[in-house]
C-alpha cells in the first residue's frame, strides 16, 4: 500500500480515466524502457505530490542478464530471446531501469523515499502478500540447448572425420546446418531491418548465423552450381575462425550455444574445403 493523499488518490484516478480513451489508450513499446511496469512507476512518479527518490545504484548487470535468470527453467525460451535481442540488451540497467522487471519495480519501491514539504518518508506504507506461488520444480525435464548441440557436435564431428577418411561426400548434414543458421540470420536480419523494438536492433548474431547460408544451400543443392560456388566452403571456414577468436569484441554476448552451433558448422566446412583442396591438388 503507497503512503498517498486522497488528493494523490484523486488525481491518479483522473489520470487513468483520462488515459483509458481511446486516443490516448495506445503507446509505442518498449520491452526494455517503457512496458507494463515501467508505466506504473512513471504514473505514480508524476501523478503524485512531492518528489520520488528511487535508489541509485541497481545490482550492476546487463538487461539481458537480469532475462536470463527469469528464462532458467526455460532453457529454449531463453536460447531463442538471446537470439532476437541485439546489443541494447547488453546494456547495463540502472537501478530505475531494473523496474521494467515486476519484481523489481516492487523492491525499487520498498525502498523509495517520497518528500513532501521538506519532510522525507517511504513511499510504501505497508506490503501484503496475496499469492505466493509454489517453487516446486517442473514435472518434465527437457534437455538445454547446450546438451542438444554438445552432442550434434560430437556425432557430426565423428561423422566428419569418417567421411574424410574414406572420402565420402555426404551434404544432407550440411543443408541441415545450412538452413538453421541461415534462417536463424535471416530472421535476426528482418527484426533489424523491419521492427521498430530497439531491442532487437544491432543483432550481431547475424554475424555467425550467416543469411547467405540459405541462398548457398539452395545453390549447392543443384550438382551444376557447385564447382562454381565451391569458394564459398573456405570462405565460411575462414569467417567462422574469426568469430570464434574476435567475437569477445562484439558488444553483444551470445548464448553458449551458439558456440556450439558454430563449431558444428566449421567442422563441416573445414571438411569440404579439404576435399575440395585434396581434390584439386590430386589433379
Amino acid at each position: 500500500m503507497l503512503k498517498l493523499s486522497a488528493a494523490d488518490k484523486q488525481q491518479l484516478w483522473s489520470f487513468l480515466v483520462e488515459n483509458a480513451r481511446p486516443e490516448n489508450r495506445e503507446y509505442r513499446y518498449n520491452f526494455f524502457l517503457d512496458n507494463c511496469a515501467t508505466r506504473v512507476r512513471d504514473v505514480i512518479k508524476n501523478q503524485v505530490t512531492g518528489t520520488i527518490h528511487f535508489p541509485g545504484t541497481g545490482e550492476g548487470v546487463t538487461f539481458r542478464q537480469h532475462i536470463d535468470l527469469y528464462q532458467k527453467a526455460l532453457p529454449w525460451a531463453d536460447f531463442g530471446i538471446d537470439l532476437a535481442l541485439g546489443s541494447p540488451a547488453d546494456r547495463v540497467a540502472t537501478a530505475y531501469q531494473e523496474m521494467f522487471l515486476p519484481d523489481y519495480l516492487m523492491k525499487h519501491f520498498g525502498r523509495a523515499k517520497i518528500d513532501r514539504s521538506g519532510e522525507s518518508a517511504p513511499l510504501v506504507k505497508e506490503t501484503h502478500t496475496l499469492y505466493e506461488a509454489d517453487n516446486k520444480p517442473a514435472g518434465v525435464r527437457v534437455a538445454t540447448p547446450v546438451q542438444v548441440f554438445s552432442t550434434l557436435l560430437l556425432v557430426i564431428l565423428l561423422i566428419s572425420i569418417r567421411q574424410y577418411r574414406k572420402g565420402i561426400k555426404n551434404y544432407l548434414t550440411d543443408y541441415l546446418l545450412l538452413f538453421l543458421t541461415g534462417l536463424i540470420g535471416f530472421a535476426a536480419l528482418w527484426l533489424m531491418i523491419w521492427s521498430e523494438h530497439p531491442a532487437v536492433q544491432s543483432n550481431f548474431n547475424v554475424l555467425w548465423a550467416v543469411p547467405f547460408n540459405l541462398f548457398f544451400m539452395v545453390a549447392w543443392i543443384s550438382k551444376k552450381w557447385r564447382f562454381a560456388i565451391r569458394w564459398y566452403w573456405p570462405l565460411l571456414s575462414g569467417w567462422l575462425v574469426l568469430f570464434l577468436l574476435l567475437g569477445f569484441l562484439v558488444p553483444q554476448s551470445f548464448h553458449p550455444a551458439v558456440y556450439l552451433i558454430v563449431l558444428t558448422l566449421l567442422c563441416r566446412s573445414v571438411l569440404h574445403t579439404l576435399q575440395l583442396y585434396g581434390k584439386a591438388k590430386g589433379r
